[in-house]
């Protein structure tokens, strides 16, 4: 039996559509090299499960339970066979070779690497592939860049930056995003992969920060294509806003109390309840006068 060179890991959450457009352009795209497709089903209610577990191309996993992204990720990566591990997400299409293509690239480059590429949307444009890794004050005027847009005011890319799209190396200042991570197994077996305190939202940058101290950095490559439909693994899209939300304030406050001191982590908390209480009530994707309410009292206690 050929040895499994790279171990593909999907999460599902009721995304049974796109996982499937997903997995029909792995299986149709990849090309001279072995691979499994290891799918991981977050307790789906849309028929996933009497899909997927009668689709041969994968080994499919049903929680009972929403883990979560990383949690979920992590699932896969403990049962993962393949020398290479690549975490790709659910509302993504394969355009050319790309799993061959990240694996010629890796095992002709450093070990200690997580490797990703320039993703790009349906219409051709580049999306958000990497960001800076994150910082109280770049997610402070976050918040605030939202403000000056409502007003027409400049503002300032904090996170993402001045990304060159055209360049093949990210240096060790940025994070890849999760929807796309290929990296040797060895990266998961001495981290453990990612911190389950995280539901969702910011666990890859924890992750890619944390191994960053070991010297594992992050690199970008042009060879391999990807669409990455961007928040298309969200879900059912009426509750998914509110959630989305909570979800990323809660990251955020995991992510600055584990990497700043006790009071830069109270002070961010303050700072951010004085600006995202009245955003909460200009904002129109909280759609009724209750769920603004609701998402108010939610940050307050957060």
């Amino acid at each position: 039996m050929r040895e499994i060179q790279v171990s593909v890991i999907i999460v599902n959450y009721n995304t049974l559509k796109q996982t499937c457009e997903c997995i029909d352009s792995i299986c149709e795209k990849t090309k001279d090299i072995s691979y499994e497709i290891i799918l991981i089903d977050n307790a789906s209610t849309d028929g996933s499960k009497d899909f997927f577990e009668k689709d041969e191309r994968v080994r499919y996993v049903y929680s009972c339970e929403n883990m979560g992204f990383g949690r979920a990720n992590n699932v896969g990566m403990m049962l993962a066979k393949g020398e290479y591990l690549f975490l790709l997400n659910s509302d993504t299409l394969l355009v050319n070779n790309a799993i061959k293509e990240f694996y010629d690239y890796a095992s002709n480059h450093t070990k200690n690497t997580f490797y990703g590429c320039w993703l790009k949307n349906l219409e051709g444009d580049e999306v958000h592939s990497c960001c800076r890794y994150l910082s109280p004050w770049s997610l402070l005027n976050d918040i605030l860049n939202t403000y000056k847009k409502h007003l027409g005011l400049p503002y300032s890319k904090s996170i993402t930056g001045n990304i060159n799209y055209s360049e093949h190396h990210i240096d060790g200042d940025y994070s890849l995003i999760g929807a796309d991570m290929f990296f040797h197994r060895n990266i998961y077996e001495i981290s453990g992969g990612f911190d389950h305190n995280y539901f969702m939202y910011i666990e890859e940058t924890d992750w890619q920060r944390r191994m960053r101290d070991c010297g594992i950095n992050a690199e970008c490559i042009n060879t391999p294509k990807i669409i990455h439909l961007v928040g298309g693994s969200a879900g059912n899209k009426d509750s998914w806003n509110r959630f989305r939300f909570l979800n990323s304030n809660r990251s955020q406050n995991i992510y600055v109390k584990k990497f700043y001191s006790r009071g830069t982590y109270y002070l961010f908390r303050i700072l951010k309840k004085v600006l995202f209480i009245p955003m909460i009530f200009f904002n129109n994707k909280a759609k009724s006068l209750s769920d603004r309410l609701d998402m108010a009292k939610s940050i307050i206690k957060a």
